[in-house]
């Protein structure tokens, strides 16, 4: 069961600041990197990775960890690990000169289920294998919802 509850938690963490950005428009959308540069001259992050991303992710992780029956601050941690594979991921894509919400397959999905997983095995005593399903699961789902979403107006691109 906590393959799946791991995987709902994913799925909150990646699509709740989705919605906060539709919900919400330009309001509080302040960029975690600050506009500032790497030494590359690109943004550290770019301007998708929001202050609002991170906080609506942690919100709703704790809220449907609490629903699930878990521990809220386990959902928090769940939604920090995966805002922190989120930012990693965008810093490599940066880093490669790719722009803000370029399609990077792999890239785009796996730090954020993959960094979350690890905290899970260790912490949680949980087996590696369902860490790595959930992480699986996670990123076959966002690969198909993607185009979904895009099509009902939630995501700026298709993938």
């Amino acid at each position: 069961m906590l393959l799946i509850e791991c995987v709902l938690l994913l799925f909150a963490a990646n699509g709740a600041p989705v919605i906060a950005r539709k919900l919400f428009l330009h309001d509080f959308d302040f960029p975690v990197d600050g506009y500032h540069r790497f030494s590359d001259g690109n943004r550290v992050f770019g301007e998708s990775k929001t202050w609002r991303g991170v906080f609506t992710s942690i919100a709703a992780c704790m809220v449907l960890a609490c629903v699930l029956q878990l521990s809220w601050l386990f959902g928090c941690v769940i939604a920090l690990r995966a805002m922190l594979g989120d930012l990693l991921s965008s810093f490599a894509k940066r880093r490669l000169e790719m722009p803000s919400s370029a399609r990077c397959s792999g890239v785009d999905q796996l730090p954020e289920a993959i960094i979350p997983g690890l905290f899970v095995v260790i912490f949680f005593e949980v087996s590696l294998t369902v860490a790595l399903s959930s992480a699986l699961v996670f990123v076959a789902g966002d690969i198909l919802l993607s185009p979904i979403l895009f099509k009902l107006g939630l995501r700026k691109v298709p993938y």
